[in-house]
């Protein structure tokens, strides 16, 4: 799998940003990634990412917000 950028930063006041994953090589069947995340301080959506034989060499988007917390 790549994935890219390597990091991220997001804040409190709600800014996002995302990071792309495609697998490097072609699956025997579907592959599905959970996607998880510290929900107290960001949502990650989506929650998952499903390769399969047929688009495992596209790009899927992971976007990450950043939440207030206390």
């Amino acid at each position: 799998m790549y994935v890219s950028p390597s990091s991220l930063a997001v804040n409190e006041t709600g800014t996002s940003a995302s990071f792309t994953a495609v697998l490097i090589a072609q699956p025997d069947a579907a592959v599905t990634l959970s996607i998880s995340c510290d929900t107290s301080v960001v949502l990650c959506a989506p929650s998952a990412l499903t390769f399969t034989t047929a688009t495992w060499s596209v790009a899927q988007t992971v976007m990450v917000t950043g939440m207030f917390h206390i």
